[in-house]
């Protein structure tokens, strides 16, 4: 019977001191912008893009807003007329409509991944390349 009496007590001891913690959702905002102009987003995609080590982008625009987040590697991002931007992973970013990207340049060593999300009107081409010095038409 003493044995019982510890039995218990270790358990109701050993129930007492458990944890049990329930599945959590955490959540982390990485970006929230406006997007101008505003208008009726028709068609998404989203593309995984590998830099490779130290390549230089050329400048570049894109008919719809894009957002996307690095999820390896270290880039540059500059949008003309604004300082440069150095985004690491789990960065992430805007690039508005119609607006020259002047950098987006792998500044490591290694390959740089990001993830780029696409929100289009239609199926336009997703990349309009500019020679260098050349200007968007408003």
């Amino acid at each position: 019977m003493p044995h019982l009496k510890l039995l218990i007590a270790l358990t109701a001891f050993s129930l007492s001191t458990t944890v049990v913690s329930a599945p959590q959702v955490s959540r982390k905002e990485l970006l929230a912008v406006d997007i101008h102009p505003q208008g009726q987003v028709g068609r998404v995609t989203i593309q995984e893009i590998t830099l490779s080590p130290s390549l230089r982008a050329p400048p570049h625009s894109h008919p719809c807003p894009v957002v996307g987040t690095v999820t390896r590697g270290k880039i540059v991002y500059q949008i003309d007329g604004q300082p440069a931007q150095t985004l690491t992973t789990g960065s992430a970013f805007y690039e508005p409509a119609n607006t020259r990207i002047t950098r987006f340049d792998n500044a490591d060593s290694v390959d740089s991944t990001f993830q780029a999300f696409y929100l289009c009107k239609n199926q336009d081409e997703l990349v309009c390349p500019h020679a260098e010095g050349q200007r968007i038409k408003r």
